[in-house]
């Protein structure tokens, strides 16, 4: 009977201490779950953290600014060598100074041709004289018809409006190959388009300067098409690429726009396919400045707008790259979009990218046998504040959000797994998420409601007109 005693106290002593001890375990777990929580969710930002983090946000902001707004020295003097956007300004004032250019007026067809023209004609005597290339100069005045699916879908017919267009290659003859440069120099008749796009102009012409007066002989000829009836919706390169003789030598283009004023000018469409064209890009611009989403947001026909870009894909079945200022929209198709309103430097800047781009094109094996032009693949192109660029394929990029969107998961499941929050607590993080986006999308309606209300529709454009 004592040794029996004895093992039942031993017993409730163990069933005793094995319940003391699963206690102490579930309070140092609700403890320790305590401190997670805590610390991934109650825990308050004090001050020295929120003043850490506005001054990287700071720091951040102002640096962007401060990038956006860096261009190169303007290059000055009468050397050649060199893009010069003094050189380049003077095309620029005497074109934008005759004031609105509309296809068909006297201010396009026979003093903007004339100062285009005789410039031409000026540097074909410059080459010449040099022996090492060759300058052509051909005027065009095509007739035709064609379906243009931009707003509606209609058909469209133009007579003999007017192209003229310049070429420079090699001295030994023209080359099966070409590259094509593209601007207009017609405008809207309430604008003096200088942005739009007669400084295209400007860099085109300037572009075909350096190369006239270089001793360097080039690999592959250079087409440079200044077209008069673009705001007519694109008639002249659609002229162009469906009936000029040279049409056939075209193996890639460059396409030179304007909807705004100065600033970085942007790669905003490039394609299709011929991933040959953007790598050029990426690799030789020395400021390069590009963005996929400007051309997803383009293509998706929210803007109600286009450019020869479209018609040289459509109808020539031409790959190419889209450029465009866009800094200060507000001047695009206005009576403010004047040469002054262009900073210095970014013409420098576009110059020196267009002519290092163009040069590496001519020089590339690709020109020769180039991507096919479904070639199937779609880009995913950026760059990183001016700093760098990312250049990868659409499939890999979907890998890549998979991958995001995989590990947010995970993150969030180990989470609820550690009790940091719950599930409920997602739900109502979600449902504060959308509180905010109906309050910003109420609030942006009811702004229009008192801007249409006072009629204040565009009022900027009054007060700067008074």
């Amino acid at each position: 009977m004592h040794d029996g005693g004895v093992r039942v106290r031993r017993n409730q002593l163990n069933v005793s201490s094995e319940k003391l001890l699963a206690e102490v375990q579930d309070d140092i777990d609700r403890f320790h779950t305590k401190i997670i929580k805590d610390h991934l969710v109650t825990k308050k930002l004090g001050y020295t953290e929120w003043l850490v983090i506005l001054a990287l946000l700071g720091a951040l902001y102002g640096y962007v600014v401060y990038q956006d707004h860096q261009v190169p020295p303007v290059i000055r003097g009468n050397q050649h060598g060199n893009f010069s956007e003094e050189r380049a300004r003077v095309i620029l004032n005497q074109i934008a100074s005759l004031g609105p250019r509309v296809s068909g007026s006297d201010a396009c067809e026979k003093k903007a041709f004339k100062i285009i023209t005789s410039k031409l004609y000026e540097l074909q005597t410059v080459a010449a004289g040099k022996g090492v290339n060759r300058i052509e100069v051909d005027i065009d005045r095509p007739t035709g018809c064609y379906d243009l699916k931009f707003l509606s879908s209609f058909t469209l017919c133009y007579h003999k409006i007017t192209n003229i267009v310049g070429r420079i290659g090699p001295k030994t003859g023209p080359t099966n190959n070409a590259i094509l440069l593209n601007c207009h120099f017609d405008t809207l008749p309430d604008t003096p388009g200088a942005t739009d796009d007669a400084v295209s102009c400007a860099i085109m012409m300037e572009v075909l300067e350096n190369l006239a007066y270089s001793n360097e002989p080039l690999k592959n000829d250079i087409v440079l098409l200044f077209n008069g009836a673009e705001e007519n919706f694109l008639q002249a390169s659609h002229g162009f690429i469906t009936q000029h003789k040279w049409r056939h030598q075209i193996r890639a283009f460059i396409n030179l726009e304007g909807t705004g004023s100065g600033g970085r000018e942007i790669l905003f469409q490039a394609g299709p396919g011929d991933s040959w064209l953007l790598k050029t890009y990426l690799d030789h611009a020395p400021y390069p400045h590009c963005s996929v989403l400007a051309q997803e947001v383009f293509q998706s026909g929210i803007i109600p707008s286009d450019t020869d870009f479209r018609v040289f894909r459509d109808y020539g079945r031409v790959s190419g790259l889209d450029i465009a200022y866009h800094r200060n929209g507000w001047v695009y198709h206005t009576e403010f979009d004047t040469a002054d309103q262009i900073n210095e430097g970014a013409i420098q800047r576009a110059g020196e990218n267009i002519l290092a781009v163009v040069k590496a094109l001519i020089k590339s094996p690709y020109i020769e046998q180039p991507a096919h032009f479904n070639e199937g693949n779609k880009w995913v192109f950026y760059d990183v504040v001016g700093l760098f660029t990312v250049f990868y394929e659409v499939s890999s990029g979907f890998f890549f959000n998979l991958f995001v969107v995989g590990l947010v998961v995970v993150l969030v499941i180990c989470r609820i797994n550690a009790k940091a929050y719950t599930f409920t607590d997602l739900l109502v993080a979600f449902l504060h998420h959308f509180q905010a986006l109906i309050a910003m999308a109420g609030t942006g309606i009811i702004l229009v409601i008192i801007v249409k209300v006072l009629d204040l529709v565009m009022s900027w454009y009054a007060i700067l007109h008074r």
